[in-house]
């Protein structure tokens, strides 16, 4: 998941931190003013890749 951060630039590392913990995901990466997070599936049949 991609999250930008228009607004609140300044707290962004502080509100990612906040939304990794309130959701279980896990921040991947800050690139500038975009946090990328990660949250694995739940459901381990959706895990899956089909080609």
């Amino acid at each position: 998941m991609k999250v930008k951060f228009n607004d609140f630039k300044d707290d962004k590392r502080e509100l990612t931190e906040n939304l990794c913990n309130s959701c279980g995901a896990l921040l991947v990466r800050i690139i500038g003013n975009i946090a990328i997070l990660y949250k694995e599936q739940e459901n381990p049949e959706k895990r899956k890749i089909k080609i």
